[in-house]
C-alpha cells in the first residue's frame, strides 16, 4: 500500500508542476499585454497629438490670429497647424464669403476651385470643415452664423456620426467653455451627461491608429520646434505636411488612389444607433434658428469607396448609412434644403480610382458632385 500511495505521489507531482509551468507564461503573458495596453493609453494621453484630451486654452488666441492673419495673405497656404478647430473658428469670424462649408475630413478639399459643380452660385467659398466633424462642431459654427448680419449658403456635411454625441470628445476637454457658451446661445439644455463623450474618449486612449500617429509625430525630427511656430509657408513644407489655404481648403500631400486590396470596411467613428434621439431634436432646433435668420442650408452626404456598399462587410456602417441618409433626405424635404451626394458612390458616377481610401475621395471625385442631384439619386439609400 505504502509502495502504491508513494507512487500516487510521485505520480501526482509533474502535473502540478506542469500546471505551475502553464500558469507562469500565461501570467507573464497577462501582464505584458495590461503593461502594453496601459503604456500605449499614457503616450496617447500624454502627448495627445490630436488635442483631444487635454485642455490647451493656454495655447492662446494670439497665435491662432496670427495664423489666420497669415494665411489670408498666403495665396500658396501654410503648413497645417494642430489647432484646426480654433483655426477654422476664426476663419469663420472674419470671412466675408457668402458660401461656407461645414463638416469633417471628408470635405476637406471642398471649395470653388475643386467642385464648382456645387459652388457656381457662390461669390466665394470658406471651408471650414475640421478633423472628425460631428454635430458639437456644427453647434459652434452655428453659433455664429445666428450672430452673422448677412445672409450664407451654409452648405452642412453629414457624416454617418452627424447625429449622435462626436466620437472625438474634444468639446468636452478642450475648448469646453467655447462650446457650453454656444449650445446656450442657441438655447440648447446644459449637459447633464458627459459620459458618451467620456467612452469615446477611453476608446481612443486604447487606439492602435491613434497611437501610429502620435508616435510618427513625436518622433519626426525638431517636430517640437515647427509646432511652435505661427504657420509654415508651403515652399518651406516637408514632403509628409499638408496644407491649409486661404479658403480653409486642404491640400494633401500625398493623395493617391487607393489600391483595391486597401480599402477598410469603412467602419471608422461608425456606430449604431445611428440616430440619437437627443441628439436629433437638438440638432433640428439648430437647423431652425439658422432658417429663421434667412440662411439658405444644404446637405453634402459625401460617397464612400464602392467596395463598402458593394460588399457591405459591416453590416453596422450599411445600416447606419441608410438610417442617416433617409433622415437627411426626409428632413432637407421639409426645410426646402438640397442634399448633395449619396454615402453609395455608384448613381453619381464616382468610380474607385476617384478616392484615397474608404472615406475620402480624390480631387477627381469632388468635381463630379453637383448641386442638384440626379433623379435616379433618390431612394438610394439602402
Amino acid at each position: 500500500m505504502g509502495e502504491h500511495g508513494f507512487a500516487g505521489v510521485r505520480g501526482g507531482a509533474p502535473a502540478g508542476r506542469r500546471g505551475a509551468a502553464l500558469k507562469g507564461p500565461l501570467c507573464s503573458l497577462i501582464i505584458a499585454a495590461l503593461a502594453t495596453l496601459i503604456a500605449a493609453a499614457w503616450v496617447n494621453f500624454s502627448v495627445d497629438c490630436g488635442a483631444v484630451f487635454l485642455v490647451r486654452r493656454a495655447t492662446g488666441s494670439q497665435l491662432v490670429e496670427s495664423f489666420v492673419s497669415r494665411l489670408r495673405v498666403n495665396a500658396s497656404g501654410l503648413v497645417t497647424p494642430d489647432q484646426t478647430r480654433l483655426i477654422k473658428l476664426e476663419l469663420a469670424r472674419r470671412s466675408e464669403a457668402d458660401c461656407f462649408v461645414i463638416g469633417s475630413s471628408h470635405v476637406y478639399q471642398f471649395d470653388a476651385e475643386t467642385a464648382p459643380g456645387l459652388f457656381a452660385g457662390c461669390r466665394e467659398v470658406t471651408n471650414l470643415s475640421v478633423p472628425a466633424g460631428g454635430f458639437e462642431d456644427m453647434v459652434i459654427i452655428a453659433q455664429l452664423f445666428t450672430q452673422r448680419r448677412e445672409r450664407a449658403h451654409l452648405f452642412i456635411e453629414t457624416p454617418t456620426w452627424a447625429l449622435r454625441p462626436n466620437p472625438v470628445p474634444v468639446w468636452a476637454n478642450e475648448y469646453a467653455d467655447v462650446y457650453d457658451r454656444a449650445r446656450s446661445a442657441l438655447g440648447l439644455p446644459p449637459r447633464w451627461s458627459l459620459l458618451p463623450m467620456l467612452h469615446a474618449g477611453a476608446s481612443l486612449l486604447l487606439s492602435y491608429d491613434y497611437l501610429a500617429a502620435t508616435l510618427k509625430k513625436t518622433f519626426r525630427t525638431d517636430f517640437r520646434q515647427r509646432e511652435a511656430q505661427s504657420g509654415i509657408a508651403a515652399a518651406d513644407r516637408r514632403e509628409d505636411e499638408d496644407l491649409i489655404l486661404p479658403s480653409g481648403r486642404f491640400a494633401y500631400s500625398d493623395a493617391e488612389p487607393v489600391s483595391p486590396g486597401l480599402v477598410n470596411d469603412g467602419s471608422f467613428n461608425t456606430e449604431e444607433p445611428a440616430l440619437d434621439v437627443a441628439t436629433v431634436e437638438e440638432f433640428e432646433s439648430v437647423i431652425g434658428a439658422l432658417l429663421a435668420r434667412g440662411h439658405r442650408l444644404s446637405f453634402i452626404i459625401t460617397p464612400y469607396h464602392p467596395s463598402v456598399p458593394a460588399a457591405c462587410r459591416a453590416p453596422a456602417v450599411c445600416r447606419c448609412q441608410k438610417a442617416v441618409e433617409n433622415y437627411v433626405r426626409a428632413a432637407a424635404a421639409r426645410w426646402d434644403a438640397t442634399v448633395i451626394g449619396s454615402f453609395d458612390p455608384r448613381p453619381l458616377g464616382i468610380l474607385a480610382s476617384d478616392f484615397m481610401d474608404a472615406q475620402h475621395l480624390m480631387l477627381s471625385g469632388v468635381s463630379k458632385l453637383k448641386l442638384q442631384a440626379p433623379p435616379e439619386q433618390a431612394g438610394t439609400a439602402r
